[in-house]
């Protein structure tokens, strides 16, 4: 079961970064929509002198992503938080909560709001997430959320830090 689960988040997740792979250089390299059926349709820019971002690591950055949120659906956002996010979004509190807890939550879209290395980077994601009961500062539904991925060089896993606005303009968005 957990090997079937790897497989339909990576197919998942390639499919919201196809835009991501499809050149090496571009203005707004491109951006990932779903569409019915639950894949992923893109769109693309002229081409420019512009460095591209780190497909694989987009595509393992999502991937921790997904992770995260099946985490937080299945063990609840304390457990999640711990695993998954920078040390600051991670210390939960009765003062301070992580966040409800979900049903169920699906990244469906996300395009590169700026990009520093394959180990800092953020992305403007949307997510569907449904809740059991009090939804706090998320929506039942459609999210979206600037996410900033971050990871020792060489490391694996990724940091998470999720923001309802960026930290920074973008330097080489493919957001429109």
């Amino acid at each position: 079961m957990r090997q079937w689960r790897r497989a339909v988040v990576a197919v998942a997740v390639t499919a919201v970064l196809s835009a991501c792979s499809s050149s090496a250089a571009r203005t707004r390299p491109v951006e990932s929509t779903p569409r019915e059926g639950g894949t992923a349709t893109t769109t693309s820019a002229a081409p420019s002198t512009a460095v591209a971002p780190d497909p694989l690591a987009q595509q393992a950055a999502l991937a921790e992503l997904q992770t995260y949120l099946d985490e937080w659906s299945r063990n609840g956002p304390e457990v999640a938080a711990a695993g998954f996010l920078v040390p600051s979004q991670a210390q939960c509190s009765a003062q301070r909560p992580c966040g409800p807890p979900i049903t169920s939550g699906q990244l469906k879209s996300a395009c590169t709001w700026s990009w520093e290395s394959s180990d800092h980077f953020t992305l403007l994601v949307t997510l569907a997430l449904h809740f059991p009961g009090s939804t706090a500062a998320w929506n039942e539904g459609t999210n979206s959320r600037f996410v900033t991925f971050s990871r020792a060089s060489g490391a694996t896993r990724f940091l998470l830090e999720f923001n309802t606005g960026p930290s920074a303009p973008p330097m080489r968005s493919t957001c429109s």
